[in-house]
């Protein structure tokens, strides 16, 4: 009797089984979801078709999570109307660079935010010795002073072809240095890329640039289309740095000397001794009252004492400045005048270089001239040639968000370290900042 019961209560259970399978290839039946059957059953069926989906479509999900794809609202396609609309999986951003670069296929935004050297250059045109090719001068087009410099060097190095099919590297004429629409230096209507006879989309191509954006966001816009070109710019940050593609520069100076070099303190005076110098830390320059830029410098009056760490700044920076004016306004400017910018640099251990209205400072590369530490204070900030300079060695980076901890952080460095840190930051300035030579041969070199 026992093995009876066992053998119906197991007939039983697979019945079931069975059942709730039959039930559930029934719901989801292709004719189910495509409604054909009596009126009462379509909107059922349609029901469980959408049920099927979203099952399918949380199993894909859980399945490609492992590959890093993601769930992202898509349109419907086109000639579908509302039908079609609603959430498609999509491949990650370096799946569909990399199936990208396999067919050639590059749609223009989506290209330049993916290049690297890999995907956007043609290293087949380096095959032998490297070359770089300057596009003729554009007559009536304007060109600064500083980026005649730039093409003077280029035109008079070993690297130069007159030749651009033999060439690695192509480097318009036009002026992109200046992007800031406000700015005097600002060329108002570039010619358009596809008058380059070699463009090719932009590849192989380099623009040099040190001031993108304008008021009041400053986002970095180049207000031209550089394509698959690489970008060598100043105050680059890390949201837009391609890395291994694009080439982080220092801001120049309109005066920075061409190929005569600017020497350092260091060298220029012997300033070795004494080690310990008569100011820790110092920071001059302006203090914004409104606008971008006005966090980092506002609060940088918390940090100073009557000793050794001076921080003096301005309110006198625009025409309108009377009309932000605050409090401290007037006892900052009288402060301000009492001391000499470069002969505060000189006699300071460590220089202060918060960020201004962009990321990048002149401060910074006039520290180490003056062979005094940068202390930067600019989140987001690619320092300069960051990809062949290891600035840990050689600066002291610090967020933002930290900046009471500056003076202790520099206090706890010995006797040696500052010295070295002294030492190998003025042989970084001459190496590879001190004329505008040095730092365009830099560039090519990377």
């Amino acid at each position: 009797m026992r093995p009876f019961r066992r053998r119906f209560r197991r007939h039983f259970l697979l019945g079931l089984l069975a059942c709730a399978v039959l039930f559930c290839v029934v719901r989801v039946a292709p004719w189910r979801r495509l409604g054909v059957g009596s009126a009462t059953s379509q909107p059922r069926g349609v029901e469980a078709a959408k049920r099927a989906e979203a099952s399918l479509l949380y199993a894909s999900l859980f399945l490609r999570h492992a590959r890093g794809t993601s769930l992202q609202a898509a349109p419907p396609e086109e000639g579908q109307g509302t039908r079609g609309a609603g959430w498609k999986l999509r491949e990650p951003a370096s799946t569909r660079a990399a199936e990208a670069a396999e067919t050639n296929d590059f749609p223009g935004d989506f290209a330049a935010a993916n290049c690297t050297m890999g995907r956007c250059f043609n290293a087949g045109r380096c095959g032998g010795d490297f070359r770089v090719y300057v596009y003729p001068d554009n007559d009536g087009v304007k060109v600064s002073g500083l980026y005649r410099k730039i093409l003077r060097i280029l035109r008079n190095s070993p690297y130069y072809t007159s030749d651009p099919d033999e060439a690695c590297v192509l480097v318009p004429s036009w002026d992109t240095l200046d992007r800031d629409k406000l700015s005097d230096e600002y060329v108002m209507k570039l010619p358009s890329t596809w008058l380059l006879s070699h463009w090719n989309g932009g590849r192989n191509h380099l623009f040099f640039n040190l001031y993108s954006g304008s008021w009041p966001t400053y986002f970095e816009s180049l207000d031209f289309d550089p394509g698959l070109a690489i970008v060598a710019k100043a105050s680059f940050n890390t949201a837009s740095f391609r890395q291994n593609f694009d080439i982080s520069l220092p801001l120049l100076h309109n005066s920075h000397s061409e190929r005569g070099v600017f020497p350092s303190v260091m060298t220029t005076r012997g300033n070795l001794l004494p080690i310990k110098r008569r100011y820790h830390l110092a920071f001059k320059g302006k203090r914004y009252l409104y606008g971008l830029g006005v966090e980092p410098r506002r609060s940088l009056y918390h940090i100073r004492n009557s000793r050794d760490v001076v921080m003096v700044m301005t309110c006198r920076h625009n025409k309108n400045w009377e009309k932000y004016k605050d409090s401290r306004c007037d006892v900052d400017n009288a402060e301000y005048n009492r001391f000499d910018y470069m002969e505060l640099l000189t006699n300071s251990s460590f220089c202060l270089v918060p960020r201004g209205r962009r990321l990048g400072s002149f401060r910074f590369i006039e520290s180490l001239q003056s062979s005094c530490i940068p202390v930067s204070l600019s989140n987001g900030y690619i320092l300069p040639l960051d990809e062949v300079i290891d600035w840990h060695r050689y600066s002291i980076v610090v967020d933002e968000r930290h900046f009471l901890q500056v003076p202790h952080i520099t206090r706890s460095l010995s006797t040696q370290q500052v010295l070295d840190m002294r030492l190998w930051g003025s042989w970084v300035y001459e190496t590879y900042f001190s004329s505008v030579d040095k730092v365009v041969m830099a560039t090519i070199e990377v």
